[in-house]
């Protein structure tokens, strides 16, 4: 039986494989529906690695510099990492703090306004264009399109009340009603913080056992391809999200200083706009300066064309000259993968794909270029050869 076993094992393997994704064909439905539902429950536990690792991020540089100022000093060794969490917390606790009392005040006068004078804004923008139309003597007007009509009847005050009243209304009817529901979100994301935090406490430990159990169960030469795509998984991830963090941050405040300068209207709205799509790469930009150029065009259309210009200068200075100096190195990822990334996983899994494309991405094309580094080497291949241009 041994023989056997030991002579048609190349066989016998084929057939299990074949068998098992016969039965995968066959229980597609029931499989996926147990995936997602796993999904579901560990969701939390998703949260709190995304939060554990972005605080982390602050708290790391805490950390090292109560270190440095307490110059090995065994009372202040022994409580370094709860006495960086308690101030990595009350850090975001600020931020949030400064952010509800000093920007989203102005917001929420900006988006008043705006709602105030939509009718104002949107027949303002029509007109605008339409003159420019008009002085280009195309003879054609954005009045005549049955779209822009309706915009127009949309955007009369009392119509436009009765609108928003009817959202609203809709919205707390819709909260009523899913009150469990919205309850066991709030418990879910309580849990998340709370598990984040204990992930934080405990990271070096829950690193090192996870290291013993993968060393435990695969052979040596996996356990080692596991921990150096981890190791490049959590540079790249990291320097990822410091960059985006900073650059909407700087992006943010740069933009609130030259709109001040140039008394733009809607600054803190438009400011706060063109921060918080920068999280999103190469497209939350490009919404934001839309967004912000339908609001400039509806009172100016000078000024509009100005700023498309300024947003440009500004965005390629930031970009060239201060964001290589705060967060140094990047993620290495040239500009065509990341175009293809955001496209197709952003076109798959939404917001979270376009957040996710740009690290996961690079990850990805750092392990393809040195896995094809691996195979020229041992191939002999002269890298001179390779890279010799071919006549056009």
């Amino acid at each position: 039986m041994k023989q056997y076993f030991k002579e048609n094992k190349n066989t016998l393997f084929v057939a299990v494989v074949i068998i098992v994704l016969l039965a995968i064909v066959l229980r597609m439905n029931e499989i996926v529906s147990f995936v997602l539902t796993m999904l579901e429950v560990f969701n939390p536990f998703f949260i709190a690695i995304g939060i554990a690792f972005i605080l982390n991020i602050p708290m790391k540089a805490i950390e090292n510099g109560l270190s440095k100022i307490s110059r090995n000093n065994k009372i202040v060794k022994k409580f370094l990492r709860p006495l960086s969490i308690i101030l990595t917390l009350l850090f975001a606790v600020v931020i949030l703090w400064l952010l509800m009392i000093i920007i989203l005040p102005r917001v929420a006068e900006s988006v008043v306004y705006v709602f105030n004078n939509f009718s104002t804004i949107v027949n303002n923008s029509i007109k605008s264009v339409d003159d420019i139309l008009n002085d280009l003597h195309l003879g054609y007007k954005l009045q005549d399109i049955p779209y822009i009509k309706e915009i127009q009847n949309i955007s009369k005050d009392q119509e436009l009340f009765k609108h928003v009243i009817t959202f609203f209304g809709s919205i707390t009817q819709g909260v009523v009603k899913n009150a469990v529901e919205f309850t066991n979100t709030f418990f879910s994301y309580f849990l998340a913080f709370c598990l984040s935090i204990y992930l934080l406490a405990g990271k070096e430990t829950l690193i090192y056992q996870t290291k013993k159990v993968i060393v435990a169960l695969f052979p040596k030469n996996i356990s080692t391809f596991v921990f150096e795509t981890g190791s490049k998984a959590n540079v790249i991830f990291k320097n990822f999200v410091g960059g985006q963090l900073v650059d909407c941050i700087i992006k943010g405040v740069m933009f609130y200083i030259v709109f001040q300068f140039l008394d733009y209207r809607f600054t803190e709205l438009m400011a706060t706009i063109i921060a918080v799509c920068s999280i999103v790469p190469v497209f939350g930009p490009i919404f934001a300066m839309l967004i912000c150029f339908v609001l400039i065009f509806s009172y100016n259309p000078i000024n509009a064309l100005w700023f498309i210009i300024i947003f440009q200068v500004l965005s390629n200075f930031e970009g060239q000259v201060i964001y290589p100096k705060i967060v140094g190195k990047t993620i290495g990822l040239p500009g065509i993968w990341v175009l293809l990334s955001i496209f197709i996983l952003g076109g798959k899994f939404g917001i979270a794909g376009m957040l996710l494309a740009v690290p996961i991405t690079a990850l990805a094309y750092e392990l393809f270029v040195e896995y094809i580094n691996s195979r020229l080497k041992k191939k002999k291949i002269n890298y001179d050869l390779v890279e010799e241009k071919g006549e056009d």
